[in-house]
């Protein structure tokens, strides 16, 4: 694997992700009824890219929780900050920002060329979920990577109407699907054509995933446009 977008000044520790995937999934099993299916998409070992739709605050937790197996997260760089900062550092996950993107995909593609697993939002940030636009950071690691991205479908986290910032009641039904893997045609010389082709394959196999698990579980995503982020 090579043509890293920066050179990574440092790579999270692989234990990090262990110990916030049980927090995780204990608090969301708690507070909510989870439903996960699809989890024998998501290989047991080995690069895996698992990216999601973002529709709310809970969905990077959860998906934190239920993804089968450790993964550090890339997570809006102006979170890192304060005690949530110690903690999102502690957990292993990347910080984003405008300014170093390139950083933050850097030491995306260290932990996928050490063999571990990395999550993404490529929306970049919470709304309709619908995946109208997605920024190409996903599809830079998949087609530089040529690592498989398991599309992962997030229901009923927002309620329609409802902030972004905004709980799904105490106990409501949330569901989760892991999709088919997807995986970027390889080539030599990874450039601009092949990210902007391996952004779209990922994003029409979210939508295909998103269809047939609303489909399948009866909760749609949020009708109306979200209430706008204040921060």
């Amino acid at each position: 694997m090579k043509n890293k977008a920066d050179t990574a000044p440092w790579a999270p520790r692989p234990f990090g992700p262990k110990w916030a995937r049980i927090v995780g999934l204990v608090l969301v099993k708690t507070l909510w009824r989870v439903q996960v299916t699809g989890q024998e998409n998501v290989c047991a070992a080995g690069p895996i890219i698992v990216a999601g739709n973002h529709t709310a605050l809970l969905d990077g937790p959860l998906l934190i929780g239920v993804t089968p197996r450790p993964a550090h997260f890339l997570v809006k760089g102006s979170l890192f900050s304060g005690p949530l900062g110690v903690i999102l550092r502690g957990a292993g996950q990347i910080p984003v920002t405008k300014e170093k993107g390139r950083g933050a995909l850097a030491a995306a593609q260290t932990v996928l060329e050490r063999g571990g697993a990395v999550g993404i939002f490529p929306e970049g940030t919470r709304g309709a979920g619908d995946l109208s636009q997605i920024h190409p950071g996903v599809g830079w690691l998949a087609a530089h990577t040529q690592t498989p991205v398991v599309p992962v479908a997030i229901l009923g986290t927002r309620t329609a109407g409802k902030s972004v910032k905004s709980l799904p009641r105490l106990r409501s039904k949330i569901v989760v699907h892991f999709g088919v893997p997807v995986t970027p045609q390889p080539t030599e010389t990874p450039g601009r054509r092949d990210v902007v082709a391996a952004t779209e394959q990922v994003r029409q196999a979210l939508i295909e995933t998103i269809t047939q698990t609303s489909s399948a579980s009866g909760i749609s995503l949020p009708q109306d446009p979200p209430k706008r982020e204040t921060n």
